[in-house]
């Protein structure tokens, strides 16, 4: 019954988030009176990194501008573009691989259309797939997903975009594949309906690591022989490693494949508000951290992590005042 508890009580801070949000709206008191009075900051599903990242930031930007930051529980990247795209949130977090999708416009979520009004601010963390079982159910690996049913997480996000790709590309036929936020698929697992979650995210994931301290669980990466068959489909991500001791079980590294995300926004969002933003969250590490330890690669030298995404002219400012020069191709308009 922990997890039923546990959503419960990230049900009720939502709530109360949500209730709290137009008072602080109406309270606003931006600094630069042309900046916007308040700022929705897309996130993702309960018990996911974005969720957990995302009030971290907000509140950096909410103290240093001066504009009230509110919180919308979104599927994921894939829905946070489109949001980004239609103005219909200020502030985003985005994994490089939806990016890469939907400024294609070729995979499914993206209706043919092409997204192209995102630009970066700053790195947040790398976001590795990984895969968690009971050891109870004997899945240990890829193969082993044949005939079962699979959690891929929330539709819309990183994991819910890759998971029936990567079995596909692998050869293994799952019984199905469900889709729902991480909280709600660990209370499957913990009930018998799902028996084995394919997540992405920054590490450690906070729902895997709840679910290891209730009952003993597998961890599921890729083999190098399994990267080397998924990698042709899907060059917008690469190969990388889940440290040991990441997972109190964990045995040993984790091989895996995964892709970074960056802070966003729209393209037209206001250049000397994206400075300040870029500015504040990358010379606040130390705090990031406090709120969530996977911030620890939210740090300058990770500006690079991006290859997709022209970067706002407002973090272009940034990066030149540390010496750092942005190619020509990835600086956006």
């Amino acid at each position: 019954m922990l997890h039923r508890r546990t959503l419960l009580r990230s049900a009720l801070l939502a709530s109360a988030t949500a209730l709290a949000a137009p008072a602080l709206r109406a309270q606003g008191a931006p600094r630069n009176p042309n900046w916007p009075r308040g700022m929705t900051m897309v996130t993702a599903g309960v018990g996911g990194t974005f969720a957990v990242y995302g009030p971290a930031w907000g509140t950096l930007v909410q103290r240093a501008s001066g504009i009230p930051v509110s919180y919308r529980t979104t599927q994921g990247s894939n829905q946070n573009i489109i949001l980004v795209e239609r103005k219909e949130a200020e502030l985003a977090m985005l994994n490089l691989g939806a990016v890469w999708q939907g400024r294609e416009g070729k995979a499914a979520w993206t209706n043919g259309q092409r997204y192209l009004s995102a630009r970066a601010l700053f790195p947040m963390f790398g976001s590795p797939f990984l895969g968690i079982a009971l050891q109870r159910s004997g899945i240990r690996a890829y193969p082993d997903l044949a005939g079962k049913v699979v959690g891929g997480g929330p539709r819309g996000g990183q994991s819910g975009t890759y998971a029936q790709a990567f079995l596909d590309g692998l050869g293994v036929r799952a019984a199905r594949v469900t889709y729902a936020s991480a909280a709600d698929t660990i209370g499957q697992m913990q009930d018998g309906l799902v028996h084995a979650f394919l997540f992405a995210g920054g590490q450690p994931i906070p729902n895997f690591t709840e679910l290891e301290a209730m009952a003993p669980v597998n961890y599921i990466g890729f083999t190098e022989a399994e990267i080397a068959r998924l990698r042709p489909n899907h060059p917008e991500l690469a190969p990388t490693t889940i440290a040991a001791g990441t997972y109190r079980s964990q045995q040993g590294p984790i091989t895996t494949l995964g892709v970074f995300s960056f802070g966003a926004v729209h393209r037209d969002f206001p250049e000397d508000l994206a400075y300040l933003i870029t500015r504040t969250v990358l010379e606040s590490n130390a705090e990031m951290v406090r709120s969530y330890a996977g911030a620890k690669e939210s740090v300058l030298a990770n500006w690079n992590q991006n290859t997709v995404m022209p970067f706002h002219p407002g973090a272009v400012r940034y990066y030149r005042e540390k010496g750092i020069t942005i190619p020509a191709n990835m600086i956006g308009d």
